[in-house]
């Protein structure tokens, strides 16, 4: 049987327990774990994942890294956006989302709510584009939460791997 495919991953975590996260993501077979601020990033693969999600204690949310950019600005978002996946496969307008930034880029400064709006429009945008239609908005039960990181100089697209990712 063949190696499945590795999948970027962050595990957000309670401050002061990152280490503590990365030993719990390791014992649960999770690769190359690293702490970082208030999170771990690590490789698994979708068998590690599930695990992770029925068995791990520590982690608030697993985000599934799908895509990186560089993003200088509000257009780089917007078109780094549309270009990141094949949303068709991914989010239909019979479906919900929600969006949530955190960091900044040049532009974007303080403005996570601002660059949220700008992601949200380039998903409906081309919605519009493909099937003349769009999703709505759900911030309190989405079918799909993405989660933005700006920061230098490039921006990190992950889905919420307990919503819909």
């Amino acid at each position: 049987m063949g190696r499945e495919k590795r999948i970027s991953a962050i595990a957000v975590l309670p401050q002061g327990l990152e280490n503590a996260g990365c030993e719990e993501l390791m014992a649960l077979g999770a690769h190359e774990v690293r702490p970082l601020r208030r999170a771990a990033a690590f490789q698994a693969d979708m068998a590690c994942l599930y695990r992770l999600h029925l068995q791990a204690r520590l982690p608030f949310r697993l985000l599934r890294q799908m895509a990186r950019f560089p993003c200088q600005g509000r257009d780089d978002l917007y078109d780094g956006i549309r270009r990141a996946m094949h949303w068709e496969r991914w989010l239909h307008p019979s479906m919900t989302f929600r969006v949530d930034v955190t960091g900044s880029a040049p532009g974007l400064k303080n403005h996570s709510h601002y660059s949220a709006l700008q992601v949200k429009n380039a998903l409906v945008d081309q919605q519009r584009d493909l099937w003349g239609e769009r999703s709505s908005v759900d911030l309190e039960d989405p079918d799909l939460s993405l989660q933005v990181h700006l920061g230098r100089g490039d921006a990190v697209l992950s889905l919420d791997a307990g919503r819909g990712g």
